[in-house]
């Protein structure tokens, strides 16, 4: 096996090497102290999920990929969950990629020019009828949607909402998938007027 990059976990304060079915070389092997890798702060605008307070809120859920409550990082056998904000995150991985289900918000109104979350997890564009994904639905139809990127670091997604202001809408997280990466990580849903 070949790996150019391992991150730890939060709180770890070292780092075991294992081998599986017999010996192994480890050559070359550089541990560097990172800095300055932490999450950009969440921008400003009006919070339309943050998962902080324990509970999914008025979330409506199906399936048992959710569990009953929002994760607190990284969940038994995943590899560590990085890039979100505060203690709480949507994360699928419960019991590992054969959990599936879907995460519906309340309907809003648009009233901001563009929506901004954080996404990881497996890279399943909707379509196939396996998606992991986070969608916005308006009118019953998807009108926009993001996947991760086959890694769990969260990263910030911007979706530009301009075709849209003044419509009702709602967001729903999809992981309708249990083969590799089939799982989404998601955290901070915002409108905001800035891109």
């Amino acid at each position: 096996m070949h790996s150019s990059e391992v991150f730890a976990a939060p709180g770890d304060n070292g780092i075991a090497l294992y081998t599986d079915g017999g010996a192994a070389t480890f050559a070359n092997l550089t541990i560097r102290t990172l800095t300055n890798i932490n999450q950009q702060p969440a921008p400003t605008g009006t919070v339309l999920a943050d998962f902080e307070n324990g509970t999914y809120g008025t979330w409506t859920r199906t399936g048992t990929a959710f569990g009953t409550a929002p994760a607190t990082g990284t969940l038994p056998d995943q590899q560590p969950v990085g890039g979100y904000l505060g203690d709480g995150l949507v994360n699928t991985y419960l019991g590992g990629d054969a959990s599936t289900g879907i995460l519906t918000s309340p309907t809003f109104r648009i009233n901001q020019r563009y929506l901004k979350f954080l996404v990881g997890g497996g890279n399943h564009p909707n379509g196939a009828g396996y998606a992991t994904s986070v969608n916005l639905v308006v009118d019953g139809q998807i009108a926009r949607t993001a996947t991760g990127r086959d890694e769990e670091y969260l990263r910030w997604t911007t979706w530009d909402l301009g075709n849209l202001m003044g419509r009702t809408a709602h967001i729903q997280i999809v992981d309708n998938n249990t083969g590799g990466w089939g799982h989404i990580t998601a955290d901070q849903f915002l409108l905001t007027s800035t891109a």
